[in-house]
């Protein structure tokens, strides 16, 4: 990954207007603008950052990048491609239910997150069953094998 200093000016320009770039399809995508503190929210990334990596003053380094394209659906090649591909719309969707749930009020949010780890929890005990018979399977053949001989 290249420096800021190793990049010219030309790259450095490409990284700030990609930045924008995508964050402005995104929100047009979702319907909505969206705010550089709101992408710092989605990315884990200070809004400080965002605003710098927008304004050209400093060039996202590696972690910066993969956080960013997680959000936006790109890849790190991306923020240095004056014409990028289209966004992978699977990576878009985790930007897109990150923003559903940031809308919903404490109480809602605090239910669902309560409702998924239990399908979670479920799911587990019955993966820990089935391994439980299926063990208890294995040693009744294996101890029928064994009278055998």
């Amino acid at each position: 990954m290249p420096r800021y200093a190793d990049l010219s000016e030309a790259e450095r320009d490409i990284v700030k207007r990609n930045c924008v770039r995508f964050r402005e399809e995104l929100g047009k995508e979702l319907g909505e603008e969206l705010s550089q503190a709101e992408i710092a929210q989605l990315s884990g990334l200070s809004h400080d950052s965002i605003r710098n990596f927008e304004q050209g003053r400093r060039v996202p380094d590696v972690t910066s990048l993969r956080r960013l394209g997680q959000v936006f659906g790109r890849r790190v090649d991306d923020f240095f491609d004056e014409n990028p591909p289209l966004p992978d719309p699977a990576m878009r969707m985790i930007a897109v239910r990150a923003k559903i749930i940031g809308r919903l009020d404490d109480d809602l949010r605090e239910q669902i997150f309560d409702f998924v780890a239990g399908i979670n929890h479920k799911q587990l005990e019955r993966i820990k069953a089935l391994k439980d018979k299926s063990r208890a399977e294995q040693a009744k053949r294996l101890k029928e094998f064994k009278e055998r001989k």
